[in-house]
């Protein structure tokens, strides 16, 4: 449904607005007021709340439900959305007495936000107040990432205003867990892995009934073709196998460790790799560990091959991995037997679909060997999902996302206790969404009817496509875009039977549309004017678009945080994200980025920069296990420009001290 207001303060009428004060306030304090007066008015009338929480319910007006929808935000990782939300809630419970818990849980959930959104400084401010406000709270651990918990513990151990926390003390080894044969200094990728063209090499070894058998897979990117060759005796090895690109139908960590490719129907189709000089992990996980307890060398190896076969197959990673970490494959059964181990993880499973709810609030859920899991349609896919719930009942769905308990599940014990909140869903259903759709670049520049496949781009919020070229009584019109190609579409809403894309917001952009019509062009701009058009699933080949520049200003980008904070330091296995304060030019990072260790030393030549244009940030996977004790560092040079070519800010240089392993 359309939410036009869906943040707080984001539709104020202008003799709404508070005049100026009698003394001057920090713009963080104007606005926390201004959310403030916003809310405190939509209470006192009475009038619902716009907001939905994760689980798609409308939720009345007040702070302690707005409390909820900055939550909401947050496990949507809208983190500029929660805090605007926050900021209002602990305004208007500061003054409540007898509100005090409900306002240490705000205050804390507003750290995380400002974590991401402002400075570390800001956050533990708010860890402070959540202390001072209720000392007999504290947060769950598991469900808040590792450096909100690290803030957590360094505000409450300061006497006044807090500082920025010493690098949080090694934890003791467990003795338990003895893998020293796979420490010391990290296997270097070429020893298991080559690329040659579009034609990869990987020295994989399989999962065996006994012992994992050596071999070698061969991924040829022209022929789309995978395969497999055991190097060991026929006696103690499986056969070699093939399989068609078409019929591998996802790729990612396993949660016992290595990597597990399905190719074909059920789960005779999955079988599970591991880079050939950890092979004897094998034996190790047949003693009941898992993933968590690799040794970062292999955790790192793994992840390379992941993304190394989904490159060469031609399938981009989701963006949304730079958050919660590649994905682990798992059985539904074994996410609920140990639920604690894959909370906040992001994970990949598969089951039947299954719709409860009613018409206009309906629910989504997952059934698999006897379980059940709450689904959440993340912006990437809610309006595809909605559209093809009914067709999705019963049958074979495998879903990408964050694996989290629902808090709602508490208060109601028909709602299944975890959910999983997904970007990313396979189906034979969903497929027919993109049918013999092309790519919009592809298939624009004819008068003929075209079948084509982009991203929805609200109204031109973005500046797609010049402003004047909107035809005459185009309030209705909406923009459609594939890579540097834009489109009008006119004269249909995007909307259907339980979905409609609001052409005032640019959340809504994360949906990908399939349209059917003829195609005209007007001076240089194209205009699609639609028989059908509907949600549907991207082409391997398409991703997301930029931003755009609207709104941005003329100020030169630069650096507004990187993650893991350079306090905490890196493990051997870390990745990194940097979040510019404006949209950069993907074009200009090449080049310009550069990792090194201080004082000389690389060793980096399988890294990855991958730039989220829908986030602003760069995810690095450094392809390469880190040497501990050294000083890790990611150079940035002013060649990095914005989309105007403004230049970067001045070099930047970020470093982490490297630690545990």
């Amino acid at each position: 449904m359309t939410t036009p207001c869906r943040r707080a303060g984001a539709c104020i009428p202008a003799h709404a607005r508070p005049g100026p004060r009698a003394r001057t306030a920090p713009w963080h304090v104007l606005r926390r007021g201004l959310l403030a007066l916003v809310l405190a008015v939509a209470g006192a009338a009475g009038s619902p709340a716009a907001a939905a929480g994760a689980g798609g319910q409308a939720r009345g007006a007040g702070p302690t439900n707005d409390l909820e929808v900055g939550i909401a935000f947050i496990s949507e990782g809208d983190f500029e959305a929660a805090a605007e939300t926050l900021e209002a809630v602990t305004f208007i419970l500061d003054g409540q007495p007898e509100s005090r818990a409900d306002l240490a849980r705000a205050s804390v959930y507003l750290g995380w936000a400002l974590l991401y959104t402002d400075s570390e400084a800001a956050a533990m401010q708010r860890f402070y107040d959540a202390r001072r406000s209720d000392p007999r709270f504290e947060p769950p651990p598991t469900q808040f990432p590792r450096r909100v918990i690290r803030l957590w513990n360094a505000a409450g151990s300061r006497a006044s205003r807090p500082r920025l926390p010493p690098p949080a003390p090694e934890p003791a080894p467990d003795p338990r867990a003895d893998l020293s044969e796979f420490r010391g200094a990290p296997v270097d990728p070429a020893a298991w892995l080559s690329r040659r063209g579009d034609r990869l090499a990987l020295q994989l070894a399989l999962a065996g009934a006994d012992q994992p058998c050596p071999g070698e897979m061969l991924v040829d990117g022209a022929r789309e073709r995978l395969a497999w060759t055991p190097s060991g005796t026929a006696g103690t090895c499986p056969a070699a196998f093939a399989e068609p690109f078409e019929r591998v139908e996802s790729i990612g960590a396993a949660g016992e460790g290595g990597v597990a490719i399905h190719a074909g129907a059920g789960t005779g189709g999955r079988r599970l790799f591991i880079p050939q000089p950890f092979a004897a992990w094998y034996d190790r996980g047949a003693l009941g560990r898992s993933h968590q307890d690799l040794p970062p060398e292999a955790a790192v190896a793994n992840r390379l091959a992941v993304r190394e076969l989904l490159r060469t197959l031609g399938r981009p990673a989701s963006s949304a991995w730079s958050f919660y970490g590649s994905p682990v494959d798992v059985p539904a059964a074994a996410l609920l037997a140990a639920p604690s181990t894959y909370d906040g993880r992001a994970v990949t499973t598969r089951g039947r679909f299954a719709r409860g709810g009613s018409r206009d609030a309906p629910t989504f859920s997952l059934a698999a060997q006897g379980v059940v899991i709450g689904l959440a349609p993340g912006p990437e896919t809610q309006a595809l999902i909605a559209d093809n719930a009914d067709a999705l009942a019963g049958t074979a769905i495998t879903v990408t996302g964050v694996f989290r308990r629902q808090r709602t599940a508490e208060q109601s014990g028909g709602t299944p206790a975890y959910s999983i909140s997904f970007w990313s869903a396979q189906s034979d259903v969903l497929a027919a969404t993109s049918g013999g759709a092309r790519p919009l670049s592809a298939g624009l520049g004819s008068t003929r009817d075209v079948e084509v496949i982009g991203q929805f781009r609200s109204g031109n919020l973005f500046g797609d496509v010049p402003p004047r070229s909107r035809r005459s009584g185009g309030r209705e019109h909406w923009v459609l875009r594939d890579g540097d190609v834009s489109a009008w579409v006119t004269g249909s809403r995007p909307r259907g039977d339980g979905w409609e894309l609001d052409l005032r917001s640019k959340r809504d952009s994360s949906t990908w549309m399939r349209v059917r019509g003829r195609v005209s062009e007007d001076d240089g701009v194209y205009y699609l004017d639609p028989s059908e058009a509907a949600p549907a699933q991207p082409l391997w080949s398409q991703r997301a678009a930029s931003p755009g520049m609207l709104g941005w200003g003329s100020r030169p980008p630069d650096v507004q945080f990187a993650l893991p904070m350079e306090f905490e330091g890196a493990r051997p296995d870390s990745l990194f994200e940097v979040q510019f304060t404006k949209p950069v030019d993907p074009a200009t990072l090449e080049g310009n980025v550069e990792l090194r260790y201080r004082g000389g030393g690389g060793g980096f030549a399988w890294a990855s920069f991958d730039y989220a244009e829908e986030r602003r940030s760069l995810h690095i996977d450094p392809g390469a296990a880190l040497r501990s004790g050294r000083t890790f560092e990611i150079v940035l040079r002013p060649g990095i420009t914005d989309q105007s070519g403004a230049p970067l800010a001045g070099a930047r240089t970020l470093a982490w001290q490297v630690t545990g392993g």
